[in-house]
């Protein structure tokens, strides 16, 4: 007998992955969880950053490849750990699941590595900007990715929320770590 935590994640995974469903999101969501698409917006987020703080912006750019290093290595001894099926691959879903890419990995899905970096890149560019609207666009952003795992398919709901939670702490531990390198270098974070 399934828990009752796991019968409301499928509940909720079939609301947003069918109940949702419309012409927009079809289009959009398998677009945003593609690398194609946030890995320009990351670089144009670095040229940013080193444009306007110089040197001071190589500490929080090793800071942000760091996090990104911890969440996906985090992601990936998790799902080792708890082997949990992704949706699309769950035989009692099949029948109510839409699939919105091309293929349904065979790796596992809890928890999300997708949701756990740009969840842990979010807070790293909040604590880099400090302005409530880049702040905003960051964490809109990460959410946005994190829903698309759902909605296409490949993520319950629970994965993309213990993911999101994993990368804004490691974010918090990354940034943490980062004022402290930048302050013992003397060269300080006064990025307002």
């Amino acid at each position: 007998m399934e828990s009752a935590l796991l019968h409301w994640d499928k509940a909720f995974f079939v609301f947003i992955n069918r109940e949702l469903g419309n012409a927009v999101f079809d289009f959009v969501c398998p677009i945003l969880r593609t690398k194609e698409t946030w890995i320009p917006l990351y670089i144009i987020v670095a040229f940013f950053t080193y444009k306007k703080h110089g040197k001071q912006a190589l500490i929080w750019l090793g800071v942000a490849l760091v996090t990104i290093l911890l969440t996906d290595q985090t992601a990936h001894l998790f799902k080792i750990v708890f082997e949990r099926p992704r949706p699309c691959n769950e035989a009692t879903l099949l029948s109510s699941l839409i699939l919105r890419v091309d293929h349904c990995s065979n790796s596992f899905s809890f928890f999300s590595a997708h949701a756990a970096n740009h969840f842990g890149q979010a807070f790293i560019y909040h604590s880099i900007f400090k302005n409530k609207m880049a702040s905003g666009g960051f964490f809109a952003w990460a959410t946005a990715i994190a829903f698309a795992q759902v909605y296409v398919g490949v993520h319950y709901p629970s994965d993309v929320i213990v993911g999101a939670i994993a990368g804004i702490g490691i974010g918090l531990l990354c940034s943490e770590i980062g004022k402290g390198v930048s302050s013992n270098y003397n060269i300080g974070l006064s990025i307002k």
